[in-house]
Order: C-alpha cells, then structure tokens, then sequence
C-alpha cells in the first residue's frame, strides 16, 4: 500500500508518503517507509529540494533494519 500527498502555495510544493509491503517468500519482510519533501522555486527553472525519511524493514528469523536519510539538492532546467 502507497499514500501520498502534496501541496502547492507559492513557489514552495510540500509532499509526504506512507508505503507498507510485506513479502512471504522463503522469510517474512515487512517494510514501512515514511518520507516528506520539499521544493522550492527560486527563479525560472531553478529549484532547490529536500527529502526526509524513515525506512524500517522487519525480517522474520534475522536480524531488523532501520534508517533514517535525508537528502538535498538543486536543479537547473535550461
């Protein structure tokens, strides 16, 4: 299952995301991810955007992963 959201005011666009899956192959995975962004629009063609998130993956008879990334940049269309 995947949700998302966003919202646009000004030159600012916010966004966030749920997903949750679980795999039962050989073990059982189950992932969870939560993330939210960022973008803004600083001139014509240019961006600058952020990206925050957690990820979890749950695995049945080993060992749990956890993280947590956060992420920055720009664009330049031309």
């Amino acid at each position: 299952m995947v949700v998302g959201v966003d919202y646009t005011t000004g030159p600012f666009k916010l966004g966030a995301s749920y997903f949750d899956q679980e795999n039962s192959f050989t073990t059982t995975t189950d992932t969870v991810r939560y993330s939210g962004g960022v973008t803004y629009t600083y001139g014509p063609g240019m961006t600058f955007r952020g990206s925050i998130g957690y990820i979890e993956h749950d695995v049945t008879g080993a060992a749990d992963v956890d993280a947590t990334y956060v992420t920055l940049g720009t664009q330049v269309n031309f």
